[in-house]
């Protein structure tokens, strides 16, 4: 088993000044399963070594979670999650690295401009304390749209149930910060602003809980109602 360690560093482009922001170091290992493909997030390009191939990867995609690099060609191919596959894969084609992002227990892979996501929509409803619970028990997290291209994500997923879904991000904790239900970050103020429905947020009867609906967008409601829900895999981490 091989593996490659990179540390991505990147400069805003709000800094006046020229300054680094470092994400911990990346870890991909080689896998050797057969019957798993990647979802390609690009045309194939040549590189030097597989240390290349993978540092290109993550500068150019935030969604970067595997790679497949031939020593004899040189060809890299970037990839998000790996799937399943009804074909064997081909050894010749190359060496296939992953940071532990498998597609499976039924959920689906969709792309949008370089970012992926693994998801699985369930149209039952329940309040928002048990889809987060449910999402939970199945190894997921309630989706978050952390950028415009996982909105446009989740919006082409659930355009066709025409109503309001659960997702992860409320108030609970304090009210007015909203935070992701994945990791407690909270929500970009941008974002709040472009992403909400003009009016909302505005916690009438002490809503707390965020919904997202296609023909307007996200909506404070009470944790309480009764909605589908939209599961979504993270990335399992290798260090």
């Amino acid at each position: 088993m091989k593996q490659i360690k990179w540390m991505i560093c990147y400069v805003p482009l709000f800094q006046k000044f020229l300054a680094c922001v470092c994400h911990p170091p990346n870890v991909f290992t080689t896998l050797t399963m057969e019957n798993v493909t990647l979802v390609p997030l690009t045309w194939n390009w040549t590189e030097p070594n597989a240390v290349s191939c993978a540092r290109n990867c993550l500068l150019t995609y935030r969604s970067c979670y595997s790679f497949i690099y031939s020593k004899l060609t040189r060809r890299c191919i970037s990839g998000s999650w790996l799937i399943p596959s009804h074909q064997s894969r081909d050894i010749h084609s190359g060496d296939l690295y992953t940071k532990g992002a498998f597609c499976g227990k039924n959920f689906t892979v969709k792309t949008e401009n370089g970012f992926a996501a693994c998801l699985r929509v369930f149209k039952n409803k329940v309040n928002y304390t048990s889809a987060r619970s449910h999402c939970k028990d199945i190894g997921a997290e309630l989706y978050t749209m952390k950028s415009f291209e996982k909105k446009s994500i989740l919006h082409n997923e659930v355009i066709a149930i025409n109503e309001s879904v659960w997702i992860g991000l409320d108030d609970l904790k304090t009210e007015g910060r909203f935070e992701w239900a994945d990791d407690g970050t909270p929500l970009d103020a941008d974002m709040k602003i472009k992403m909400f429905t003009k009016g909302e947020p505005n916690n009438y009867d002490d809503e707390d809980c965020v919904s997202y609906t296609p023909s307007a967008g996200l909506d404070d409601r009470s944790c309480s109602f009764k909605k589908p829900y939209v599961c979504e895999l993270k990335p399992i981490s290798l260090v």
